[in-house]
């Protein structure tokens, strides 16, 4: 295989996952360690870290180390079998001071990069820390822009709050991952329950804990409010309205092909399903008022998990790390996008 075969090849796997190729993907497609090494040599390919390479042309940031390092994890299988199976996906999943960094809150030093697994891992990249501990299903999700597991922002606060950041990094954390609608109130209380010591209240306290927040968590105004729940009711309404368009859809023309008058029959068809898409939004709308009015409601709402839009968003032993000078920019280190990457004729899961 010569080596424009081999880049194409690599080209393939790497249009797939962010512009990185593992040479164990490489090596099951016929392209060896050799050949990958001559690549490099030649300036055809960049290696990110041991076993790890990234196409020409790929942007490089702190972000894209995160995801080498995260395939690293299983060298020999795409990253989109991987996040597509939520067993497979838990495996290894962005934690702490890196999930932090991802989410963009809080304002702490990096301190290398952090994963919590669910088995006993080491490894020989001085920067990864792993942290051994299972995660519930509601502690961890696909961070929807770089669509890799990571755990949500409530369960990278009590992680950093175990590690022993200070209350006042802490109340940081908060506050940012509330102005971004990472969390609510509610779920944060059920996350540190048993925990409020990090907050130097007695266990148990809390109260205490929501009069300390009280600031991060200012009242949502109605408008904003209403439209949050449309959101979330119109998410949890998604599969009944799939399953009713495809009902609709195998509808059988109910109408005389030997009449003239077909072309009404089918006007008057479609109509009935404009009908049912209408009647389907005035629901969402009407779900939201009523919740808004209602404070039984609302706090039941409030206590649920919001899912994230399109365009925002779907342990082991570790040192603290020392919070940056107040007044120092915010280190956006994974807001960078990777370049984008060109389109192959052929593709596999993409994730």
């Amino acid at each position: 295989m010569d080596a424009a075969e081999s880049l194409e090849i690599i080209g393939e796997i790497a249009s797939q996952q962010w512009g990185l190729c593992t040479a164990k993907q490489a090596r099951a497609e016929g392209v060896t360690p050799l050949t990958l090494s001559r690549l490099e040599t030649r300036g055809g390919l960049i290696r990110v870290r041991h076993g790890v390479y990234a196409t020409v042309g790929t942007m490089m940031s702190p972000a894209l180390d995160v995801k080498a390092q995260w395939l690293a994890l299983r060298p020999e299988m795409m990253a989109a079998d991987r996040v597509h199976d939520p067993t497979l996906a838990s495996e290894s999943v962005i934690s702490h001071t890196t999930a932090a960094e991802l989410w963009g809150i809080g304002d702490l030093w990096p301190d290398g990069i952090h994963f919590t697994v669910n088995r006993r891992r080491q490894s020989r990249q001085p920067e990864v820390q792993f942290h051994r501990n299972k995660l519930d299903d509601h502690e961890w999700t696909l961070h929807p822009e770089h669509n890799l597991p990571i755990t949500t922002a409530a369960r990278t606060i009590v992680d950093l709050a175990l590690d022993g950041h200070e209350p006042q990094h802490l109340l940081d954390l908060i506050a940012d991952a509330s102005e971004k609608q990472l969390l609510q109130e509610p779920e944060l209380l059920s996350a540190f329950a048993g925990n409020e010591t990090a907050f130097g209240l007695p266990k148990g306290d809390q109260e205490g804990l929501r009069m300390l927040w009280k600031e991060c968590f200012p009242p949502v105004p109605a408008a904003i409010m209403e439209e949050q729940i449309q959101r979330a009711v119109a998410k949890a309404l998604e599969p009944f309205a799939e399953e009713l368009k495809a009902l609709v859809a195998k509808m059988p023309l109910q109408t005389d092909f030997h009449s003239s008058n077909v072309e009404e029959a089918l006007q008057n068809m479609l109509a009935g399903r404009a009908a049912t898409a209408h009647a389907l939004e005035a629901t969402h709308k009407q779900l939201a008022e009523t919740i808004v009015h209602s404070e039984g409601l609302k706090t039941l709402w409030l206590s649920t998990p919001l899912p994230p839009s399109h365009t925002a968003k779907p342990q082991g032993e570790s040192c603290a790390t020392t919070s940056k000078t107040k007044g120092a920019p915010r280190s956006d280190r994974f807001s960078t996008e990777e370049g984008s990457k060109p389109r192959r004729k052929e593709a596999k899961r993409r994730i």
